[in-house]
């Protein structure tokens, strides 16, 4: 705040401002007395002496001398005071600077003892001394030597014009001595003398002894021999640069360098950087005598172009690197940046320019990444900048170049420093302006008040609320140590209204200082003195101001903005008395115009540099604009309209430079007196003069933009999706004669139906069971060779259901309201009553009873003369496809007397309305108030044993040669309801088929319940009785039976066209096989699909079929007739029904042809299941593939393969990916055939690719493969033999220039990538954003030939380096294989995997320690939390991070659709820094100490933003477009870095140290086995495996950045497509392809209604999510591989891998196998995770997974193992294991997901590829011993 004193009248005389300075001299010294920080006794570890603190400053040198003379051992050398930039240049150390110094000090004083020819006097105290030496060692020893006798030291500036520096020594003289490092000869005297004559006034000169024998140097005393004087004796006089006018004298006492030195070395960003200062605390007493150090100091080390400071870190014991020129224009970068890093320099203080030049030249030379970051930044913790202004242009390079933190100090001549400040901060202050742009501007005009800023905020921590376009900010004035003071007072002596003499908050004036720091005694110019008398806001006590000369506010946050100097505001009269404050006057501020022309005009017109001052001797306001290129003579009408129209600014002149005058000092403030001269000089420049009257006002309508609107209409529509029900849809011709029909009266009705009535009456009013049972009685008896029947049935229709609604008038009331599951059972029970109390009309009661009759007189059973019923539900939607509803509908069995059946149909129609059914139609959103329920009346089958029996084995449908027969004794009711276990039957086809039966006991069996309400009854008429022996372990069916009922389903199978299961029945002493119901098998395809799946079924079938004809006769095998002859339809239904024999005729032809077709695809996703696992949406899925086909097709063309041939193979290009079920899957086969169109030798041999891909199985594990793989080898091209080596030349092309290839890549994949990064897609049309795909994705994709290239080279060198290994570096325990020979041992299987993973284990071992792209994110991650756990600024930082995760998440979590832009990161983390600690106050309130400062956190937040910044389009699943990535949720990372934090794994260094030990060891066994030219082999092998498999992880790296952007550009599409009505959400884009999206934009859209075709899609990837069984990893299909993908039980059936043996080995007991990827040996628990969710507060433990991608490598540093299911050594997770050195097993077999569970204990051992279940083998040994003690006992 500023300070509120009373009224002050201002000093007239000198002897008011005399006792000022009185005053601030003896507060200077009451400060250095003990009132300051105590940076010295940091330093000294003891408290000073009184004579240190205010006498000679040199007393401060001398303690410095011997506390490292005192603490350190004597066998240790005395620390490095100056270090150089050359190499070989030897350091000064503390001990050898004192002894110099005290030897000239002793020539300075008894100048006659020594040998010198000049007669100079001794120097003596007060004398003034002008130093003439260039800065270096010999400038200190000469400088403080000088010091130390009492004397003034006089410096100049060496950049000085000659005619200044002489004005300067005039100013000053009398001057006693010249103190040089140079031999002045006489000649040199008078050229001195002439360029310099007020040189010729100083009597004595004095040369520094440069090269002093060490003999002397260790004869004189240790310490420095200093004559006391008072702490306010002038100890030097230096001189601004005159920039500005003549050079002004600046006096520095040895009082006010300590308190220099203070203000600036006590700032924690500086103490901050100390991190190696000793930590021990300094000792309680003040007696310095008693003290002594007890901890060595090891010294900063710092590196300045300004001396000043240079003095300052000798007394506080830095090491100082001296650079080569301290002028900024003069130093060499190389040199310097070289010595820094050799020396690790810790602290940079200097002029901005000098470290601009450092910095420009790393840019130049070391490079950016593509996020703009140095390659190699600038080696400091802390850079300080200070002594000129930062320009805006700068503070971006600062920001990005420096690997610690940068800040801009503040100050005044007199005083160093007034504000700091984070060049991140200032960024954010001018990139973010507070308030509107044009308001602001505009409010300058008539108001010393120009801030928008609201001061009262409350909760803003920090104060911000946006920057000022007006002004500049410089920073905080609350300065460490709280000894300095910042106000403002009014300008040109103006008095407040309220007699105040600081102005408050927000208001302009002259910036005023104070505190010890602040020298008043150096002004000469009185005016510039306030005295402000004691009051309680100044603690009591009279307090000095001293004016800067700088205009500026302070805000909220008390932050300084500076709008300019003093003497350059432009002030005009006001034409009223209006404005604020009643200031009658108008101030144009300069930095308010500066900044606006600049930001205006700098990117359009090239113009670098503004100023804006008074000119001439009338100073009129002007303007001096800096442009290199030159500015057209339009321009400058444009910037003073500009000018007029913003700010009303009265510019009289216009001055343009191609460069403008700065100072040599700093190269950066204007030296206004070499302007003056320019202007003068007409040649120097192009000068305009423009009147304000001249002036049109208007801006130019070219600086605008605008923006057009586009908008399209859209409309819905539905698609009428039709469900696929073969059995549903089948019309089978019923053979019942007319004559044993049922007549009806008429016979037209269809309220009861029987199986004669055509197919689509029993569909429509039959229900699904009816339609289903039809089907059943029409083709039973077609299957010959069995006997078997339907028991006779009807069924009530849906339509008598309907009429008996209507009669009860209950038609309304059936469920017309229900559209939640709510009160659906009060419903039931209400509806359950009505139904049950309403009568049957009479003539449905006539017809049922007279049904039944006629049921009964056809019934053959045994059992009894009346028989019984079974009453079943038949649901319009039951045992469809789409909705089977199986056990839902009630069914209700032995039912005799008519009342029983009309009660047990009520029931069924009731169950129909059951909850259970009810919620199942609103789930699946059936309608619930058009219900249809049909009902079967059958005559019931007193089972002895019953069952259901399957046409395929539901656990190997592929096969075709056995059926399954289940069975139970009693009724089949309890196997179907799940009840009761059955017998199984496995029955292989044809008429003596083999039968393999599984008996399990029956102890209960269901039978007719004889007394209905007994215990044990069943509602439906059964009841459970015990099952006596043997019968209950005897087998349910015998075998006969049990061929029987298999014939009976696979006889169904063939005639219907498509597996089927039906219910059957026997009854005792009745060999008739009673057929009950059937269904299809719903996941199942069509018979004729298998046909092709076993392509034996066709010559078995034949086969069996001529067999069976030719015996017909005399045996009972089930025979296919011939159905070539059509029987003549029945009378009356002709056109109604399609004749069964058809279809049986249909399934005959199949078989010579599958529908499908016969080609083999091989389908394997090893490898890109990393890339894409789990189920992927088709906008992923088909930009994928497009990048597959174009990169490839690139790829061949490249390679030189003949067009045409690549054209004759467009179909493998275009199907190298497949999508099964939604997941992603190479077409291997395609693969082979692209590869083979390279003939490269080995190098295009498919093992290798197989290798790179990981695959487990190759080509010929099959012999459908082999087969197919034998065709593609014959029809390979025949290349001739210069076609052949042409090819040849154009791989080893490759291979030579392999790295010009990947970096011209990167070259043109930056650029894409960094300016697809920045585009906002969200505000693009959708035309524009199609444009922008078209254009980039193609010429992108089409440049992509270096990863393929590269690929191809991976592929060779790998495969090769693995062999070679083999060969000759591992000793193989295994016998290479025979061909022919018995398959071997498990002990030989066991030997060779143990081969096979210590040949993988030393090849990886030998890869690791590459330094890979896609590793960097992970250790950029562990960077930021050392950093933030290793902070001095706020130690419990790491704590607090860990503790306040959700809240931080918040604070960076991006807004919906809010992509967080480099630009906006700095305001960001400021803005919710200050939010997050705001709202901690209101939750944890009383704590507010204890949470960081506002700038910490913005800190973190800031690095995690930058994180996101760079990797942000990182996220689980990567190259999956529909995945949202970091910058979406950055949950992920903060748990990371909590992870990190909490564990300690941050340490990259440990990483790095441990891979090159693993790959040295490695490097040793091969020089070990390998000599000569063998040993030179296989060097060249490795270091090119390791240059390409480097190459391909950058490369794959850079895909991951490609699909990032391309995540942004379809969810753009996506959102665009919302708002024109098109789609219904944003994430429904990723359910489209890319042709689909395209076309549409198009119009060549074939379907308009996106909306209904997303919903379709969204449908099927539900059902893909919610199946539990996967595809399998590798499989084959036969023909067209689409129908494949309605049916998960065939592809899991299809599974080659699924019978292999494992390719680990023989299995152990405990011990599970898998592939060597980085070796070691660690034990603990294991966290088992099926995805990342699991993987919160990770720590330490064994890491173990079914599959990794890229966004898993975060977690590695928090696991101490990791186990992965799958993969392979090429694999990513393998790659970036080795390059963080984390022990890792890969593609481990043995069920590593179902053995191991999380907690368990386990021991991997990584190098051989073995994991130990140590809870396995405990168990086994304790059974060992256990078995052995049964034996001993025994014995």
């Amino acid at each position: 705040m500023s300070p509120s004193v009373a009224e002050i009248p201002r000093p007239t005389t000198s002897d008011p401002t005399g006792a000022a300075k009185e005053i601030a001299v003896s507060q200077l010294h009451d400060f250095l007395s003990g009132g300051f920080p105590d940076i010295f006794r940091w330093s000294l570890h003891r408290t000073p002496t009184s004579e240190e603190l205010n006498g000679n400053l040199c007393s401060l040198f001398n303690a410095m001398f011997v506390h490292f003379r005192d603490t350190l051992p004597s066998s240790e050398p005395s620390p490095d005071c100056f270090i150089f930039t050359e190499p070989g240049k030897q350091a000064v150390t503390f001990d050898e600077l004192c002894s110099r110094i005290t030897h000239f000090t002793q020539i300075l004083a008894q100048q006659g003892n020594q040998k010198n020819k000049s007669s100079t006097q001794p120097l003596n105290t007060g004398d003034k001394v002008l130093i003439l030496s260039s800065l270096g060692v010999d400038f200190f020893v000469g400088a403080i030597a000088c010091l130390a006798l009492g004397a003034t030291l006089i410096l100049l500036d060496p950049y000085m014009e000659r005619a200044k520096m002489n004005v300067c020594i005039e100013s000053v003289l009398p001057i006693s001595h010249i103190v040089t490092n140079m031999r002045l000869t006489s000649f040199k005297k008078w050229i001195l003398s002439r360029a310099v004559p007020a040189l010729k006034k100083i009597p004595n000169v004095v040369e520094i002894p440069v090269n002093v024998d060490k003999k002397i140097l260790s004869a004189v005393p240790k310490t420095i021999p200093v004559v006391s004087v008072p702490g306010n004796t002038t100890a030097l006089l230096s001189f601004t640069t005159g920039s500005t006018g003549n050079p002004k004298p600046i006096r520095r006492s040895h009082d006010y360098l300590r308190a220099q030195t203070i203000a600036v070395f006590c700032q924690r960003e500086i103490k901050a950087s100390s991190a190696e200062f000793p930590s021990t605390q300094p000792p309680s007493t003040t007696d310095a005598t008693e003290t002594k150090a007890t901890a060595p100091h090891k010294p900063v080390k710092a590196v300045t172009n300004l001396p000043v400071f240079i003095f300052g870190q000798i007394m506080l014991g830095y090491t100082t690197l001296i650079p080569d020129n301290f002028n900024p224009a003069g130093v060499n970068p190389a040199p310097l940046l070289q010595a820094m890093i050799r020396h690790n320099v810790q602290v940079a203080f200097g002029s901005p320019a000098f470290f601009l030049r450092l910095l420009q030249h790393l840019e130049e030379t070391s490079g950016v990444d593509q996020h703009g970051k140095f390659l190699s930044p600038l080696p400091v913790r802390v850079l300080c900048l200070g002594g000129a202004p930062v320009f805006s242009s700068e503070l971006d390079i600062m920001r990005r170049g420096v690997k610690g933190s940068a800040f801009i100090f503040y100050g005044a001549s007199e005083a160093e420093p007034i504000s700091k400040i984070r060049v991140e901060e200032r960024i954010l202050l001018e990139a973010n302006p507070g308030s509107n742009k044009e308001t602001a501007q505009k409010t300058s005009k008539r108001s010393n008040r120009i801030s928008r800023i609201d001061f009262s905020n409350p909760e803003s921590e920090s104060g911000f609320e946006g920057g000022n376009v007006n002004a500049i900010c410089v920073g905080h004035v609350n300065l460490d140590g709280g000894f300095a003071h910042t106000a403002i007072a009014p300008l040109d002596g103006e008095v407040l209204s309220g007699g105040e003499q600081f102005l408050e908050q927000g208001h302009i004036g002259e910036i005023v200082v104070s505190g010890p720091h602040v020298h008043i005694t150096t002004t000469s110019d009185d005016d510039r003195i306030l005295h402000e008398k004691p009051s309680v806001a100044s603690g009591g006590k009279d307090r000095i101001w001293l004016r800067t000369g700088d205009c500026g506010y302070l805000d909220g946050a008390n932050r300084l903005w500076l709008v300019g100097r003093a003497s350059w505001v432009v002030k005009e009269n006001a034409e009223d008395n209006s404005v604020e404050g009643g200031l009658n006057s108008l101030r144009y501020w300069p930095i308010a115009i500066e900044r606006s022309v600049l930001e205006t005009f700098g990117p359009s017109h090239g113009v670098t540099y503004v100023v804006f001052m008074p000119s001439g001797t009338t100073k009129k306001p002007a303007l001096f604009v800096e442009a290199p290129q030159g500015l057209p003579l339009a321009a400058h009408s444009l910037i003073l309209e500009h000018l007029q129209e913003t700010f009303d600014v009265p510019v009289d002149e216009l001055h343009v430079f191609r460069k403008l005058p700065r100072d040599k000092r700093h190269a950066s403030k204007i030296n206004t007196m070499a302007l003056s001269k320019m202007i003068k000089d007409k040649k120097a420049t192009d000068k305009i003069v423009v009147l304000r009257s001249n002036i049109s006002g208007t801006l130019n309508d070219g600086l605008r933009r605008g923006f057009t609107a586009t908008s399209l209409k859209s409309s819905d529509s539905s698609l009428d999706l039709v469900a696929r029900n073969t059995l549903a849809n089948t019309q089978v011709v019923s053979t019942e004669p007319l004559e044993n029909r049922y007549q009806f009266s008429d016979a037209d009705q269809v309220q009861f139906l029987f199986a004669w009535h055509p197919a689509p009456v029993l569909a429509q009013f039959g229900g699904g069971k009816a339609k289903n049972m039809a089907t059943l009685t029409n083709l039973v008896n077609k299957v010959q060779g069995v006997n078997a029947t339907v028991p006779a049935w009807f069924c009530v229709s849906t339509e008598a259901f309907k009429s008996f609604l209507v009669e009860n008038h209950l038609d309304s009331q059936i469920a017309p309201h229900i559209t939640t599951a709510e009160g659906l059972e009060a419903f039931h029970d209400a509806l359950t009553k009505k139904v049950m109390a309403a009568p049957l009309s009479s003539a449905m009661l006539k017809e049922i009873t007279a049904l039944i009759d006629h049921l009964r007189s056809t019934s053959t059973s045994s059992t009894t003369t009346k028989p019984y019923f079974a009453v079943r539900s038949s649901g319009a939607d039951e045992d469809s496809v789409s909705h089977s509803f199986a056990g839902q509908f009630d069914s209700f069995l032995y039912r005799q007397s008519t009342e029983e059946i009309i009660e047990a149909l009520k029931r069924c129609w009731l169950s129909a309305f059951a909850p259970r059914v009810m919620s199942h139609r609103l789930a699946c959103g059936l309608p619930v108030n058009n219900v249809r329920m049909g009902v079967v009346v059958q005559i019931m089958v007193d089972s002895e044993s019953a069952g259901v029996a399957f046409s395929r084995h539901p656990l190997n449908p592929i096969s075709a040669n056995v059926a399954l027969v289940e069975a139970v004794w009693g009724q089949g009711e309890a196997l179907v309801s799940g009840a009761a276990e059955p017998d199984s039957f496995e029955v292989e086809r044809g008429p003596s088929g083999k039968v393999k039966e599984t008996l399990v006991p029956k102890p209960k069996m269901w039978m007719r319940n004889a007394g209905q309400g007994s215990n044990g009854a069943d509602a439906t008429g059964l009841v459970a009785v015990d099952v006596p022996e043997p019968k209950a372990s005897a087998a349910a069916l015998t075998v006969d039976r049990a061929r029987a009922v298999g014939m009976t389903v696979t006889g169904l199978e063939s005639l219907i066209g498509m597996p089927v299961d039906f219910e059957w029945a026997f009854q005792e002493e009745d060999s008739t096989l009673y057929c009950l119901q059937v269904r299809p098998i719903v996941n199942l395809p069509p018979s004729s699909f298998f046909l092709a799946t076993d392509p034996t079924a066709h010559s078995e079938v034949s086969s069996e079929t001529e067999h069976s004809e030719s015996a017909i006769s005399s045996d009972s095998s089930i025979t296919i007739p011939s159905l070539t002859k059509t029987p003549k339809e029945p009378k009356g239904i002709k056109n109604d029904l399609i004749d069964m024999t058809s279809i049986a005729g249909r399934a005959m032809d199949s078989l010579t042809a599958a529908p499908q077709g016969m080609n083999v695809t091989l389908w394997d996703n090893s490898n890109i299941v990393e890339s894409y696992s789990g189920v992927t949406t088709p906008l992923t899925f088909s930009f994928a593939s497009y990048n597959y086909r174009i990169v490839y097709e690139t790829m061949l063309t490249f390679l030189g393969t003949p067009p045409k041939l690549v054209q004759a193979n467009e179909d493998a290009l275009v199907n190298l990916l497949g999508y099964i079920r939604g997941n992603v899957y190479y077409n291997l086969m395609n693969w082979y055939r692209l590869l083979l169109l390279a003939p490269l030798g080995k190098f295009s041999d498919p093992k290798h690719m197989e290798t790179m891909m990981g695959v487990k199985q190759g080509q010929e594990g099959n012999a459908d493969m082999e087969k197919e793989f034998k065709k593609i080898l014959d029809s390979r091209y025949k290349f001739n033999a210069w076609h052949r080596t042409r090819l040849v030349l154009k791989y080893i092309s490759a291979y030579r220039n392999i790295d010009r290839i990947v970096n011209k890549f990167f070259a043109n994949f930056d650029a894409f990538y960094l300016a697809g990064r920045e585009m906002d897609f969200s505000v693009m049309s959708l035309q524009e954003i199609s444009t922008y795909y078209r254009k980039n994705a193609s010429t992108l994709l089409r440049d992509w030939k270096a990863p393929v290239i590269n690929d191809l080279l991976v592929m060779g060198f790998f495969g090769t380096l693995k062999s070679f290994i083999a060969k000759h570096l591992v000793e193989p325990k295994s016998k290479a294989p025979v061909e022919g020979a018995a398959a071997p041992t498990a002990e030989e299987a066991a030997a060779a995997a143990a081969d096979a993973a210590a040949v993988d284990s030393l090849q990886n071992d030998l890869l690791c320690g590459e330094d890979v792209e896609s590793a960097k994110p992970t250790k950029m991650l562990m960077e930021i939390a050392k950093t933030i756990d290793t902070t001095i600024e706020y130690p419990a930082l790491g704590a607090w991070f860990v503790g306040h995760k959700d809240e931080i998440l918040k604070a960076i979590k991006p807004e919906e659709n809010h992509w967080i832009l480099r630009s906006t990161i700095l305001k960001r983390s400021f803005v919710k820094a200050s939010e997050l600690l705001a709202g901690l106050r209101k939750t944890e309130p009383g704590k507010d100490l204890e949470q960081p400062p506002v700038q910490v956190v913005a800190d973190v937040l800031a690095m995690i933003l930058e994180f996101l910044d760079s990797y942000g389009f990182r996220c689980i699943n990567e190259l999956k477009l529909e995945e949202k990535d970091l910058n979406d949720d950055p949950a992920f990372v903060i748990d990371a870095i909590a992870g990190y934090v909490r564990t300690k794994a941050y340490e990259v260094e440990d990483l790095d140290k441990r891979e090159q030990q693993i790959r040295a060891a490695a490097e040793a066994l091969v020089h070990q086995k390998l000599k000569g030219t063998q040993l030179v082999l296989f060097l060249w092998l490795l270091r090119n495996t390791r240059r390409v498999v480097k190459h391909r992880e950058n490369l794959r790296f850079a895909r991951s950045k490609v699909f990032g952007v391309m995540r942004r550009i379809f969810r753009g599409m996506g959102r665009q497509l919302v708002a024109l009505g098109a789609l219904e959400t944003e994430q429904d884009v990723f359910y489209l392809t890319t042709e689909e999206l395209m076309s549409y934009v198009d119009g060549r859209a074939v379907s308009r209604d996106l909306k209904a075709l997303t919903r379709l899609r969204k449908s099927e990837f539900d059902g893909y999510l919610a199946d539990a069984n996967a595809p399998p990893e590798r499989f084959v299909t036969r023909g067209a591989a689409g129908v494949y993908m309605w049916y998960p039980h065939i592809l899991a059936d299809l599974d080659l891998l699924k019978d292999t043996e494992d390719s680990n080995g023989p299995p152990e007991p405990g011990v599970l196998k898998g592939v060597s990827c980085c070796p070691g040996v660690v034990e603990g628990v294991v966290r088992v995770v099926k995805d990342i969710t699991e993987t919160r507060d990770l720590d330490g433990e064994i890491l173990v997974t079914a599959r990794t991608d890229p966004g898993w490598v975060p977690l590695y540093p928090m696991c101490s193992g990791l186990l992965i299911e799958r993969g392979s050594l090429l694999s990513h997770s393998a790659v970036v294991a080795r390059e963080l050195g984390l022990p890792t097993i890969v593609g481990i077999s043995g069920g590593l997901m179902k053995r191991l569970k999380t907690g368990m204990k386990i021991r991997m051992d990584a190098g051989k590829g073995k994991v130990y279940i140590l809870d396995e083998l405990e168990a086994l040994e304790k059974e060992k011993q256990s078995g052995e003690g049964v034996e001993v006992a025994a014995a």
